[in-house]
């Protein structure tokens, strides 16, 4: 047999770079973590589960109940009379608003006196309640506690507790306070509908009270509009009172004023028709005067100039014109006269002296006449004057009148503004009286309570569906805290720096569906697959061109059972027989024989084919336990399960001369043995060995496993040749270092 040296072991290729396993998530990676770590997962989600149910059998079953209540802002026109209390006007402040109002301890309270809760028993707050199961919980988990700390010296025994004193608040103000606590309102979305719900242990009180309070908002916005409206009437009422005095009294103003002002002055449209008509008188005074003025002024101007005739020939009195005419006939008969007589002839002395009477006659009554025109002027002038004085007289009236209607209207607008006030508010209490039987709420029930089939709290399907997913959390985040933790052996770079030793080669994943079969035909075919790639890459890594004509034992093993030693050491003879390499394997795990299913011989199995004990024993021969599997033309020596292990077995000299004659006859020997670090035949095996190959699986052995299993090889004597990591995932290959 030919040892081969670590430094003989040269890899065919060299990455010239070192990088970490690329910072992607490997999703192959995450289920293999917790696939490994089900159990863990399955207990905490055992554990949260069973807390789950006992919680919730420790809490009482809360029951919601509620009723839907729309704020109806639109106008009910009952009768045409607007209200004493204004509609809604509905915005977001005011639905908030109302959602205070069903809250509040006046509302509450009055649902408290109509149900009487004080005095019920299942709400007096003056009789003691059982505590609760979270009460009782952390009152024991407090006692346990202070006894620990008292027995440990780090307390004093605690006293005992004194009597616990009576509540000094006011029961019904507790019991309202209770009501808030149980009592939720809210808003549907955007709408005008708020939610009126109650929460309580028993269905049909959570329904009752939901129900309750809901008709009591209703109730309680009608009695306030009602009381409103009394209240309304009955200051309108006094109002009215008070306005009817002022009403009589400003009226009674105004008539002793005008009956004061028509005694004194007189009727403002008497006045100024008698002052129209003395304007009138005026006029025609003035005119009067004026004429009279001209008649004298003319009759004087003749009267200087011309004498009486000229003064008479202005004067239109018939006196004056008939003497005009008699003296003008007597000057006629005196012309006639004058003719046939003489002056001293007693007919012309007889009309001379008729003409001297008519002269004087004439003067006597022109004078009169002068006199006449004269006292006409003045009469005309002195009643001109008169009615001046009087249109003088009636003017300061009116103006009196003037200065007196300036007060007159003022008291008439305010006798005439008192009574509008009067009517209105006489109109407005006539109007409140008829609303106050006729009020109508700015709400209503659109939907009652029932009361609920089922609690709303625990829900206990949310709260098993909460606890298992929070039991999946905690289990597979202590999984994972436990594989970030574990110190496990990954990338290649990890094996050369942690290790000190070449990564010959990493296989990728294979789906276990697939199984050895599958990985067998597909290097027998020479398939191209990745993983029969990576087989291919171990074997030139393994350099075995060197070798020439002499045989090699090369030990294929592992820390801990799993990380596909087996896998590895039959695709490493496939593709070896491939080349032309004659190959034998040897399966040195008698604890865990898997030979015959990896070649599908269960039937030599069953049918007790002589097998490596049997030869070890000195029963049969060396050829005799040498099988050969068609398909992939390997020859291999099956082992078979032996109770005692196999020490005692491999320390035989027998297993020296096995191996020597198969060193004679095959290329390489290969030496499928158990777990380094779990079985003791291992390291009897590894003595026999020219060199030795570690299968690690890539993330799931940990690096001191790995360790242990080296110092293993190390104190067998046996050289390492490199490690191969099984199982690797895409970002592991795709990291490099593979060789390196």
């Amino acid at each position: 047999m030919n040892i081969l040296n670590r430094n003989d072991i040269v890899p065919l290729k060299t990455v010239e770079h070192e990088t970490q396993t690329a910072e992607t998530v490997d999703l192959g990676r995450v289920i293999q973590i917790i696939w490994a770590g089900k159990w863990t997962i399955a207990a905490c989600l055992v554990v949260t589960m069973l807390v789950a149910l006992y919680a919730l059998r420790q809490v009482t079953p809360q029951y919601f109940a509620a009723a839907t209540v729309l704020l109806d802002d639109r106008q009910k026109n009952v009768t045409n009379v607007r209200a004493v209390v204004a509609d809604l006007s509905l915005s977001a402040s005011v639905v908030a608003g109302e959602v205070s109002v069903i809250r509040s301890n006046l509302l509450l309270g009055k649902v408290v006196d109509q149900l009487d809760l004080v005095d019920d028993p299942d709400w007096d707050p003056r009789i003691e309640r059982p505590k609760g199961a979270v009460d009782r919980i952390v009152e024991t988990l407090r006692g346990w506690m202070l006894s620990a700390k008292t027995n440990l010296g780090l307390a004093e025994p605690a006293a005992p507790l004194p009597e616990k004193a009576p509540d000094p608040r006011d029961p019904r103000d507790l019991v309202i306070g209770m009501l808030q606590q149980r009592l939720s309102v809210n808003r549907e979305g955007i709408s005008h509908v708020l939610n009126i719900g109650f929460t309580d242990p028993d269905p049909q009180t959570a329904a009752r009270f939901a129900n309750a309070i809901a008709k009591r908002y209703i109730q309680d916005q009608i009695d306030q509009k009602r009381q409103t409206t009394e209240d309304g009437s009955v200051w309108l009422n006094e109002r009215i009172a008070r306005l009817k005095d002022s009403v009589e009294r400003t009226e009674a103003d105004v008539v002793a004023f005008k009956a004061s002002q028509a005694l004194t002055v007189g009727s403002e449209d008497t006045i100024n028709q008698q002052l129209a008509q003395l304007n009138q008188e005026l006029t025609r005074a003035r005119g009067a005067r004026v004429m009279a003025e001209a008649r004298y002024d003319q009759v004087h101007e003749l009267l200087e100039s011309g004498g009486m005739p000229a003064a008479a020939s202005a004067l239109t009195s018939p006196l004056i014109l008939t003497l005009s005419q008699q003296k003008a006939e007597l000057q006629r008969r005196q012309a006639e006269l004058g003719k046939k007589y003489g002056r001293e002839h007693p007919d012309q002395v007889a009309v001379a002296a008729e003409l001297e009477d008519i002269d004087r006659a004439f003067d006597v009554e022109v004078g009169k006449a002068v006199a006449a025109l004269k006292s006409d002027v003045a009469v005309e002038l002195a009643r001109e004057r008169e009615l001046d004085a009087a249109i003088k007289e009636h003017e300061e009236r009116l103006v009196e009148i003037s200065r007196n209607s300036v007060r007159l209207r003022q008291l008439e607008r305010s006798a005439d503004a008192t009574r509008a006030i009067y009517e209105m508010f006489l109109n407005r209490y006539m109007e409140t009286t008829q609303q106050a039987e006729l009020q109508q709420a700015d709400a209503r029930i659109i939907s009652v309570a029932n009361a609920p089939f089922s609690p709303a709290y625990p829900r206990s399907k949310l709260v098993l569906a909460a606890a298992g997913g929070f039991g999946l959390s905690i289990g597979i985040a202590l999984v994972f805290a436990l594989a970030l933790t574990a110190n496990r052996v990954e990338t290649p770079h990890e094996v050369r720096t942690r290790l000190r030793l070449p990564v010959l080669a990493a296989l990728p994943n294979v789906s276990r569906v697939r199984g050895r079969g599958w990985i067998l035909r597909q290097l027998s075919r020479r398939s191209l697959t990745p993983f029969a790639e990576a087989v291919r890459a171990l074997r030139a890594a393994l350099n075995l061109e060197q070798l020439g004509g002499e045989s090699l034992v090369l030990m294929v093993c592992s820390a801990e059972t799993g990380q596909g030693k087996t896998t590895t050491s039959t695709s490493l003879a496939s593709v070896m027989q491939v080349i032309g390499r004659h190959v034998v394997m040897v399966e040195c795990d008698v604890r865990r024989p898997v030979f015959w299913e990896v070649f599908g011989n269960r039937a030599n199995r069953t049918a007790r084919v002589p097998c490596l004990a049997d030869y070890l024993k000195g029963t049969v021969e060396p050829d005799q336990v040498i099988q050969h599997h068609k398909p992939t033309g390997i020859d291999y020596i099956p082992a078979a399960v032996h109770p005692m292990g196999g020490a005692d077995l491999f320390s035989t000299p027998r297993f020296q001369i096995l191996l020597d004659h198969l060193a004679d006859i095959y290329d390489v020997v290969i030496l499928d043995t158990p777990p380094l670090v779990e079985a003791s035949d291992a390291r009897v095996v590894a003595r026999y060995a020219d060199v030795a190959l570690l299968v690690v699986a890539s993330g799931q052995e940990s690096l001191p496993m790995v360790e242990r299993a080296l110092r293993i090889l190390a104190d067998s004597d046996v050289r390492v040749a490199g490690v191969v990591l099984n199982r690797a995932k895409r970002a592991v290959l795709s990291g490099g270092s593979v060789g390196a």
